[in-house]
């Protein structure tokens, strides 16, 4: 019954908190849209927008979960103005805008710092590109409006499952960054405006698995591999911790060594908060190779076939 409810009422949910803190995102050009690496993707998403499914939807949650806290813990700070979502638009059009989490403020608005909340699975070691853009455009806007304004910019990572959080901070703003993205969001919205869906340019980064415009993409529709520059860096750092993870492995393993050398095979101390306790355990498991040859039939219907995801990296 709960399951029916949920796959019921998030899309709902989903469309009303978007038209109250967003608006119509078909009828203007974005700061997350301009920032993504793939035009294809912005301008199939305001094209041909697609349903996102309950799973995709509960993860979006996340991020609105991440704002709540910040939320909670700067109205209990108490010491600095902020306005949440902000609306910032172009001076020269209004189809370009964006939304700011958060903007800290003083009284006459003459310093101004915005901040980019990101609910991520693992926390990178440097933010990631879309990320920076993102601020980059949303200072720029805001420049446009507040021209005295000195104007700072922060990226919030949160790992909501890991417990963890990283701020990449000292961000200002970068004129030929942002003129840049002003040129690809007028190549955006020409695309948008003529309804052009064939022969769309493509970049590719750690977003593709998330893209519902993925199947039909020329990035993944031949034999090659697509590897972007993000996902290298995420294999880099795997191996990195890879390593450290073996290094650690026999470290403990001749840690081990030496406390059994001394404890035996039987033993039992405890003392200021440690315990520690050694013991010969023995358990009984399934010789399965010898029951599949003296025993085939027993074995096949014993079997049960599952599924998992396999990661190798070398």
């Amino acid at each position: 019954m709960i399951t029916e409810i949920i796959e019921k009422t998030m899309p709902i949910l989903a469309k009303k908190r978007t038209e109250l803190e967003l608006g119509d995102r078909s009828a203007y050009i974005g700061a997350s849209d301009i920032a993504a690496a793939c035009i294809r993707k912005t301008v199939l998403s305001k094209l041909k927008p697609v349903e996102y499914d309950t799973s995709t939807l509960i993860k979006f949650e996340r991020g609105h979960l991440t704002e709540t806290i910040l939320i909670k813990c700067f109205d209990e700070y108490g010491k600095y103005k902020y306005v949440a979502q902000k609306e910032a638009v172009h001076s020269n059009n209004s189809k370009w805008k964006c939304h700011i989490d958060f903007m800290f403020h003083n009284k006459s608005r003459t310093k101004i710092g915005i901040v980019e909340c990101k609910s991520t699975n693992g926390i990178p070691d440097e933010p990631y590109e879309s990320w920076v853009n993102q601020v980059q455009f949303q200072m720029g806007l805001l420049k446009l409006n507040y021209p005295n304004s000195v104007i700072k910019g922060s990226i919030f990572a949160i790992d909501l499952n890991a417990g963890k959080m990283k701020e990449f901070n000292g961000y200002e703003p970068n004129y030929a960054l942002f003129n840049a993205l002003c040129k690809k969001a007028t190549t955006i919205q020409a695309l948008i405006e003529t309804h052009e869906t064939a022969d769309l340019e493509t970049s590719e980064s750690m977003l593709c698995g998330f893209c519902p415009f993925k199947t039909d993409c020329p990035k993944f529709s031949g034999e090659e591999n697509v590897v972007p520059d993000d996902l290298k860096a995420a294999v880099k750092q795997y191996k990195e911790v890879q390593e450290q993870q073996k290094a650690l492995k026999q470290k403990l393993d001749m840690m081990k060594e030496n406390i059994l050398a001394f404890t035996g095979d039987d033993y039992h101390a405890a003392w200021d908060g440690n315990k520690v306790t050694v013991s010969t355990v023995k358990s009984n498991r399934i010789d399965a190779k010898t029951l599949k040859s003296e025993y085939p039939d027993i074995f096949s219907n014993a079997l049960k076939t599952s599924e998992s995801v396999r990661l190798r990296i070398s």
